[in-house]
């Protein structure tokens, strides 16, 4: 979600145009998954002036194949968010973000895409704690589930082999959370 280098935690990061440059030269005939685990479409202020359309189409010009969102696109709103998904040549996945009215999913939870033949599941989790992080005149029609208890229910609807051989999932949470998360699916 940088537009430019900066320095992020004193580490050097950003430029998304650098990383669609990098992206387009290792990957030039589409062939890699290209994913990303949230915060892409902010918090640059470039991002904020257009509310992520900037990032969403440099996000297809390098070929992405899948993102999660994170705090910084949700605090667009949701129907921004799913504005920007409309925009977008991939899809965004989220298995445990639902409406606040009718607990549906809010974005698609899972999408099935092929690459050099083969089939890979990918899902999207945001922690709890996201919810914290959002703007609060955003984040009202949104709510977060739980992430194991989402991911547990998602993969007894599909079969490893018959409908996918991989499966990722993307997730917007702290590596400790991630961690756990694994540990609790563990299949």
């Amino acid at each position: 979600g940088q537009l430019r280098p900066g320095t992020y935690f004193g580490e050097n990061r950003g430029s998304m145009a650098r990383i669609v440059r990098l992206l387009r030269e290792l990957d030039p005939h589409g062939e890699a998954l290209i994913v990303d685990g949230g915060d892409a479409l902010g918090p640059d202020p470039m991002a904020h002036f257009d509310s992520g359309r900037l990032f969403t189409r440099l996000m297809n010009q390098a070929g992405y194949s899948a993102m999660v969102p994170g705090n910084h696109g949700l605090n667009y709103g949701i129907d921004t968010l799913r504005t920007r998904q409309l925009q977008a040549d991939f899809p965004f996945v989220a298995a445990n973000l639902v409406t606040a009215d009718s607990l549906q999913p809010a974005l698609t939870p899972f999408a099935i895409i092929e690459k050099a033949g083969v089939r890979v599941l990918v899902t999207g989790l945001l922690s709890t704690q996201t919810k914290r992080v959002i703007n609060p005149a955003t984040a009202g029609d949104i709510e977060i589930l739980d992430p194991a208890t989402s991911l547990k229910e998602l993969l007894g609807t599909v079969q490893r082999g018959r409908d996918f051989d991989y499966a990722i999932a993307l997730t917007h949470m702290r590596p400790l959370e991630a961690l756990k998360l694994a540990q609790a699916v563990h299949e």
